[in-house]
């Protein structure tokens, strides 16, 4: 397959005019003027949203009650993670679908949450101490809680915010359950056998 790519004219004010907030196609079309067509647009908004720069967002009506209830289902999906690592995104209210989101992430959030103060990093180890797993860096399993707890630390630093970074999301390696992460350097977990 060949790449995709976009004409600096219709996408630069067109992700100029995202960075703002939310728009409509109307709008966005509106804002554009004469230096874009609809169907230009539309082939910029569809190239971005395969690429994952943005989403389609649902309408404005029911915002409140869609946070509502999106909040209580990912809290049930996060306090999933404390035992399980099957599911790796939570819901959005603003798109109506998932945002991947791995488990070592939602265990961070999750603790965040219920104390922004709390030592993150023993709250994940102790959940992944407890089901035999430990932290795997440069493909190496770490022994012991010290080596453990120093990465998820060293994590947590290195993305300012008390959670891995995106970009260091975790998944499921096809050959079992080990786990590395989507850019393909860092860290992740294992189960030990």
């Amino acid at each position: 397959m060949g790449e995709a790519g976009l004409k600096e004219a219709v996408y630069g004010p067109l992700l100029d005019s995202l960075a703002a907030g939310p728009k409509t196609t109307l709008q966005l079309t509106e804002e554009a003027g004469n230096n874009a067509q609809l169907p230009h647009i539309l082939e910029a908004l569809l190239l971005l949203c395969v690429q994952g720069h943005v989403a389609p967002a649902l309408g404005e009506t029911g915002d409140k009650a869609r946070e509502q209830s999106t909040r209580r289902f990912n809290e049930a999906l996060m306090r999933r993670s404390i035992y399980s690592d099957d599911l790796e995104a939570l819901a959005s209210p603003i798109t109506g679908g998932g945002v991947p989101l791995g488990r070592i992430e939602q265990l961070c959030l999750l603790e965040w949450r219920r104390d922004k103060n709390a030592d993150i990093a023993k709250f994940v180890w102790s959940c992944l101490a407890t089901q035999g797993r430990s932290i795997i860096k440069d493909g190496q399993a770490l022994e012991g809680g010290e080596a453990n707890l120093e990465e998820l630390n060293e994590a947590s630093r290195k993305s300012g915010f008390p959670c891995p970074r995106r970009s260091a999301s975790l998944r499921a390696h096809p050959g079992g359950r080990q786990y590395r992460p989507r850019d393909g350097g860092g860290w992740g977990h294992r189960h030990h056998r």
